[in-house]
């Protein structure tokens, strides 16, 4: 079995929400199926290929960064939104990024499967739903302690992560508005 280190709760967190949301008994029942939302071919899934692979669940890459289509949403059991260098206003300059936030919306709002937002795949998620994504006050690099909110830290998804962690940032953006109905966790 392949160690993962503190990575393995965010894997547990995503985990986590299968289960709350439902959607993990549903992905017991039949061969599981992510489909995984790449920008560049540098920002994978990294270790995480072998938990998946490990539990059974299938997995596709779109490189949305090299013209692949978005294929239909129905086959899927969970989307995955890597990170990028671009922000979610650049739809001049990569235009796959309307496409990939009407993905979203039918994933998430219409479909409501489950989704983890790495980085840029969370403010995508936002900007989709209809929350605020804009530049950051102060942009964050390095290692910086996160903290769980109030509602984070009764919430059953998060499972076992720390109240308190060190997280790698490299981002100028930040929601400054969730979309309607979200919490801060």
């Amino acid at each position: 079995m392949a160690h993962y280190g503190e990575d393995q709760h965010v894997v547990s967190a995503y985990w986590n929400f299968c289960r709350f949301s439902g959607e993990r008994k549903k992905m017991r029942q039949k061969n599981r199926r992510l489909l995984v939302f790449q920008h560049l071919q540098v920002e994978h899934p990294g270790i995480f290929r072998d938990f998946m692979h490990e539990k059974g669940i299938e997995w596709e890459v779109v490189e949305l960064n090299k013209g692949d289509a978005i294929p239909s949403l129905t086959e899927y059991d969970g989307l995955w939104v890597m990170g990028g260098p671009m922000d979610v206003w650049e739809e001049e300059q990569y235009p796959w990024l309307k496409r990939e936030k009407a993905a979203i919306r039918e994933a998430v709002g219409d479909r409501q499967l489950p989704f983890l937002g790495v980085c840029l795949g969370h403010q995508l998620c936002a900007d989709a739903l209809g929350g605020e994504v804009g530049l950051s006050l102060v942009p964050e690099v390095g290692i910086h302690e996160v903290e769980k909110t109030d509602v984070g830290r009764r919430c059953a998804f998060l499972g076992d992560l720390p109240s308190v962690m060190p997280c790698l940032q490299w981002h100028a953006a930040e929601i400054r508005k969730p979309p309607p109905g979200a919490s801060v966790l």
